[in-house]
């Protein structure tokens, strides 16, 4: 996003053994869109005030990084 201030580190807080007989699948899962909206407020590239958000638009930076680190989850196969 432009910015060291919005760096987030994701934890997951999920237990999973490895028995060995299997090769385990790990995905990482996001649903970027739901990133881009809250549900009453979404992110509109044509919109001229929200195309700066690279060192620009901190504010808007933040709130959509913020929900797209809500969004992750870990599936395991």
């Amino acid at each position: 996003m432009g910015s060291d201030a919005l760096y987030r580190t994701i934890s997951f807080d999920q237990n999973f053994s490895l028995d060995g007989s299997n090769d385990p699948r790990l995905t990482i899962i996001s649903d970027v869109l739901a990133a881009l909206s809250d549900g009453s407020n979404t992110f509109d590239i044509s919109n001229p005030d929200q195309q700066r958000v690279h060192g620009g638009n901190q504010a808007i930076g933040s709130d959509i990084w913020s929900r797209l680190a809500d969004q992750f989850e870990l599936e395991v196969r």
